[in-house]
């Protein structure tokens, strides 16, 4: 199928595979839906090989936390503050 190479092409490129529509549809419901097979497996596949990595930069970012004596850093509303806004919570 042609439209599973380019959304291949467009996963490489960074597209957000979660993001939606108008309508709040992403584009593994539009897959589904539309009954594109390959699309929906290469979708998923996708999702699953995103959340893997997500929790493996977690894992990591928690091995450096648990070293910190900042106490504040140590939950998750201080960490997020901290690495992404640079606010002290």
């Amino acid at each position: 199928l042609k439209s599973a190479e380019e959304i291949k092409e467009l996963v490489i490129k960074g597209a957000d595979v979660n993001a939606k529509d108008k309508k709040g549809l992403t584009a593994l419901m539009l897959a589904s839906e539309y009954n594109h097979k390959e699309v929906v497996e290469l979708l998923r596949k996708t999702e699953e090989e995103s959340k893997s990595k997500l929790k493996e930069e977690l894992k990591e970012d928690s091995k450096s936390l648990s070293g910190s004596k900042d106490k504040k850093s140590n939950n998750i509303v201080g960490f997020v503050g901290n690495k992404f806004g640079g606010m002290d919570m």
